[in-house]
C-alpha cells in the first residue's frame, strides 16, 4: 500500500493477535505506525484513531518544510523524547524493547538502501527509506526520519540531486542514532533483557 503511487503517507494500524509475543514489535519494525490487540476494544480504537487523525496535520506540516528542518537536527538531540512518550508511554522497559528491536532490524534496510542507491533503484530507495521513516519516527529518531522522509520524496519525483544530499548525511546520522540510543539505554542500565541482547548486539556492526 505505501508504495502505491496514488496515496501517500498512509497510516496502518495493524491488528495482532497477540502482543505479547512479539507480533506488535513486528508490526512496527515493518514499518506500520501503530497496533491494536484482539479482540478490540473501541475505546482503544477510539483514542488511535484520534491520537493519528490529530497528527496528521502535523505530519503535513514536516512534509513541507523537511528541507528547512534537516540542517537543524544535531546529533545531541537526537531523540525526541516528547515523542517517544507520545507514542510507546512512559515505561522505560518498553523503550528498551523497542529500541532494541530498532537496532536488530534497521542495520538491514541500511544496507539496503545504499545497495538500492549504488544500483540506482528508485523504487527500492523510496521502499527502504520509507521503511525505515516509520520505525524511527515512532521512536522519536526525529533527524533520522526527517532524512529519510527526505530520501522517499526525492525518489517519488526522481529528484536524483536531493537523494544523493540525504545520501551523504545518512551514515553520519546513522552513527549519531546509534550513539545516542546506546547512551540511553547505558543510562537505565542497558538491555537487560537477555534475548534482546543477544538478537542486537551481532548486528550493530552492519550499521556502517
Amino acid at each position: 500500500m505505501k508504495k502505491g503511487k496514488r496515496i501517500k503517507n498512509i497510516t496502518i494500524i495493524a491488528i495482532t493477535a497477540n502482543a505479547a509475543n512479539n507480533e506488535a514489535e513486528n508490526c512496527l519494525a515493518s514499518g506500520m505506525n501503530d497496533y491494536l490487540s484482539k479482540p478490540i476494544d473501541r475505546d482503544d480504537l477510539r483514542s488511535k484513531l484520534n491520537r493519528w487523525l490529530t497528527l496528521a496535520e502535523k505530519k503535513v506540516v514536516e512534509l513541507e518544510f523537511v528541507e528547512e528542518v534537516l540542517p537543524e537536527c544535531k546529533s545531541d538531540a537526537v531523540i525526541d523524547m516528547g515523542q517517544l512518550v507520545r507514542y510507546i508511554g512512559e515505561d522505560v522497559t518498553k523503550h528498551k524493547h523497542f529500541f532494541g528491536l530498532f537496532l536488530k532490524t534497521t542495520p538491514e534496510s541500511i544496507n539496503a538502501l545504499h545497495v538500492a542507491y549504488r544500483e540506482q533503484s528508485l523504487t527500492d530507495i523510496e521502499f527502504y527509506s520509507h521503511k525505515i521513516k516509520s520505525s524511527a519516527h515512532t521512536l522519536g529518531v526525529t533527524g533520522l526520519s526527517l532524512l529519510c522522509q527526505q530520501l522517499e520524496l526525492g525518489a517519488e519525483n526522481a529528484e536524483w540531486d536531493k537523494i544523493e544530499v540525504a545520501m551523504s548525511k545518512l551514515d553520519a546520522t546513522v552513527s549519531a542514532v546509534d550513539s545516542s540510543i546506546h547512551a540511553y539505554l547505558d543510562a537505565f542500565g542497558g538491555l537487560t533483557d537477555q534475548e534482546c541482547l543477544q538478537q542486537t548486539l551481532p548486528s550493530l556492526p552492519s550499521w556502517k
